[in-house]
């Protein structure tokens, strides 16, 4: 494993939560990426790093909000700068060339926790960073993209488990929480054989322009507590992946972390590893769902549950 005080991590305020174990390593460095505590300036920030604005307008100075001095003097000598991929697409392209060149003994590494074959707009810009800077290494969750694209296979080393959640007063036999983009049909198919087979569904979707009548919608994303309070009273979660992505995501990472059954569209979740046939279904066709199985009340325990702690991405880093 890497010395921690040889390593700079960066990561966004809204990813803290995937990270939170690796930030509380004793010794490492960390720089967290997140908008002013004042709400104008917050109101300001929001505006000016936003990429849909971006792409229709060119905003300058934006890199005035990130302190380039402080990651700099952060910076371990020989070391390495660990970085998620939405703090890299924050400040420039510009901001982070600078650092490096002005480092040349640092390696700059990226940890990419979305697949590169998923639709977001958020993907479309990271995979144009990538091809636009020298990275010394990449590190993703996803088989596929490490042998298509020659990365480094990190398993489940990027979440961090919570010990001090309370369970949400909502109790539900299925639970789903996601963006509504690409998704509108398969979910109002399943909120439909949801209501015909008496099952007690919680959806929560984020949308920002859509509303459909058939779930709970959000205006923005959900504080990650209150998905784990939800998660945390549940019997089973449920999993979308967009089309093309065969890598698990977050839901798969929480149903073992909580111990919670997990029905899911993955064509592929028999070949993940820790896979367990008694607690996870994959269904091609709402047809194929078993809906007994999803209500039944039972103890989940996932006995050979792997290491999923974003410590472990020190070892890594070699």
């Amino acid at each position: 494993m890497v010395n921690p005080a040889d390593v700079l991590v960066v990561i966004d305020a809204g990813a803290y939560y995937l990270f939170k174990d690796l930030c509380e390593v004793p010794n490492i460095n960390k720089y967290i990426i997140s908008p002013p505590s004042n709400r104008l300036l917050s109101l300001g920030y929001k505006l000016h790093t936003n990429k849909q604005i971006g792409k229709y307008l060119w905003l300058p100075c934006r890199d005035l909000w990130f302190d380039y001095q402080e990651i700099e003097r952060l910076l371990p000598t020989n070391g390495y700068l660990l970085i998620n991929s939405m703090a890299m697409s924050l400040p420039t392209m510009e901001f982070w060339k600078r650092l490096k060149y002005n480092n040349p003994t640092v390696k700059f590494a990226l940890i990419l926790v979305d697949s590169m074959h998923g639709q977001s707009k958020h993907m479309v810009e990271v995979k144009k960073r990538i091809k636009d800077f020298s990275w010394d290494l990449i590190l993703s969750y996803d088989q596929k993209d490490c042998f298509e694209y020659g990365y480094r296979y990190i398993e489940f080393s990027y979440y961090s488990c919570y010990n001090n959640i309370i369970p949400s007063d909502r109790e539900s036999d299925l639970y789903y929480i996601s963006s509504l983009k690409g998704r509108e049909k398969i979910l109002r198919e399943i909120n439909k054989a949801c209501s015909d087979n008496g099952v007690d569904h919680l959806f929560k979707l984020y949308s920002i322009w859509k509303k459909v009548d058939y779930c709970e919608m959000l205006r923005k994303p959900l504080p990650y507590a209150k998905v784990l309070a939800d998660v945390l009273a549940t019997n089973c979660i449920l999993e979308i992946l967009p089309e093309g992505q065969k890598a698990q995501s977050l839901r798969y990472l929480e149903a073992l972390c909580y111990n919670k059954k997990l029905l899911s569209n993955n064509p592929d979740l028999k070949n993940i590893p820790f896979y367990d046939a008694r607690y996870m279904r994959s269904f091609a066709h709402i047809e194929d769902i078993d809906w007994e199985w999803v209500r039944r009340k039972e103890e989940v325990n996932y006995e050979n549950r792997p290491d999923i702690s974003s410590v472990a991405l020190l070892n890594y880093l070699f």
